[in-house]
């Protein structure tokens, strides 16, 4: 998006946001609330269709609006600018020179470092399409078979949460390690639930309410902290509730939906870490629970998912710092192009992608992906060893692989883990004549 959008208090703020300030130092330098700070990161992010602060600061350096500091080259000897104009033909050959030196040196580091990273599934337009030459690889089973649990990545690591078995409720805390391919029990978390999420903030794992053991619903929020291998109880939930949605976005917590005792709710939380307090949100036009949950440019996409009767295809979209502002947050997207509940969302690169159920019929894992440009999602059927149809499993993306981690087949609870290759990173040599 063009940077002219921005206003010149955002192009401030993008600027200090570049030399590495928070969101406090830079309420300070502007004399404006740390909540006002909020709102003008939110509309850059969204403006500029970025979702860090280290990728607006280098849009901000593409555009010019941050000098790099690798570009800011100290002045050593006399004024070339001098010595040129005194001299017209020296002054036009050393500006060719310059120009092919500088033309040669673009060419040697293009060769040298260009790496291209390439969507495995990013195929022309088409309806449906099946992926060659991919494989699922079968990874070191957990050591509890388990469904409806919570997952999360964590320091190049996999993190498994609670869960369903033939027992019940779990309250066992498992974690694989890629790099050794083996799985080892955590602490147990207090309280054993299942159909849940979880969430990272800084070095502690967030899990709100879920199922009990007796399969009545909790309000309980407890926190793990992986490197001190231990928990900590919050404030707990206004309401009780599972099957919700999760993301986080500006270090806040962020719950959406879920279901209560009776039906499917359409309710908003946010989770303040720093207070341990919970504020209520604008709520949902769609109520539903088991919808894909990510933040994405700026919002936060909630997709799919069921209303109690029948499966969605809703896809809508909330902006944080559009609540901020006591405006609506929502906005109904390009709808889902089936219906989808209990599927997991991803972020590839651009490509935002939501992976689920593998189908009885095809025995492919179905996933779809969302072309912002061209404003449409397309369906790709990704390749499986099995014709089992697989329900309630945990995915996951650690890398560059999609992990599938247990899950049911039919009644029979699954310890099985599989991962697939989403992403490619490809050297392209440069030959020179």
């Amino acid at each position: 998006m063009d940077d002219n959008l921005l206003s010149d208090r955002e192009i401030e703020v993008l600027h200090l946001v570049g030399q590495g300030k928070s969101n406090k130092e830079i309420a300070v330098d502007l004399n404006i609330s740390v909540n006002t700070v909020k709102v003008h990161i939110g509309r850059i992010f969204q403006k500029i269709n970025v979702t860090s602060r280290t990728e607006a600061t280098l849009y901000a350096i593409e555009k010019g609006i941050i000098k790099s500091p690798g570009n800011q080259i100290p002045h050593v000897g006399p004024d070339i600018t001098s010595i040129l104009d005194a001299d017209p033909a020296r002054r036009k050959t050393t500006k060719q020179n310059i120009l092919l030196f500088f033309a040669i040196g673009l060419m040697i580091a293009a060769g040298l470092f260009v790496i291209i990273s390439k969507p495995a599934f990013l195929f022309p337009r088409q309806t449906r399409a099946e992926i060659p030459q991919q494989k699922w690889v079968n990874m070191a089973s957990m050591k509890v078979p388990r469904s409806n649990m919570a997952v999360v990545s964590y320091d190049g690591k996999i993190i498994i949460i609670g869960g369903h078995s033939i027992d019940g409720a779990l309250s066992s805390v498992e974690v694989y390690d890629p790099n050794t391919n083996t799985w080892s029990f955590l602490k147990e978390k207090p309280t054993a639930v299942y159909d849940v999420s979880a969430a990272v903030i800084g070095e502690r794992i967030i899990i709100p309410g879920g199922v009990t053991l007796d399969g009545s619903l909790t309000r309980v929020v407890e926190a793990f902290n992986p490197r001190k291998n231990e928990w900590e109880a919050c404030t707990d939930l206004p309401i009780a509730v599972s099957g919700y949605g999760l993301a986080t976005y500006e270090g806040q917590v962020y719950l959406f939906g879920g279901r209560d005792a009776n039906k499917p709710l359409n309710s908003v939380w946010r989770y303040d870490p720093i207070t341990d307090t919970w504020h209520e949100g604008s709520p949902m036009p769609t109520a539903r629970y088991h919808s894909a949950v990510i933040a994405d440019s700026g919002k936060i996409l909630v997709m799919g998912g069921s209303d109690g009767q029948k499966k969605l295809n809703t896809y809508e979209s909330y902006s944080p710092f559009t609540e901020l502002e006591n405006e609506n947050p929502w906005k109904t997207e390009a709808d889902l192009p089936e219906r989808l509940s209990g599927y997991t969302a991803i972020k590839l690169n651009d490509i935002v992608a939501v992976i689920g159920d593998k189908s009885s019929s095809s025995g492919a894992i179905d996933l779809f992906h969302y072309s912002i440009l061209q404003n449409e999602w397309q369906i790709i059927n990704v390749n499986s060893e099995s014709t089992n149809a697989i329900s309630e499993a945990a995915y996951i993306l650690l890398g560059n692989y999609i992990y599938v981690i247990g899950g049911k087949v039919g009644e029979e609870y699954q310890n099985h883990v599989s991962r697939y290759q989403a992403v490619y990173t490809i050297l392209l040599p440069l030959t020179i004549n």
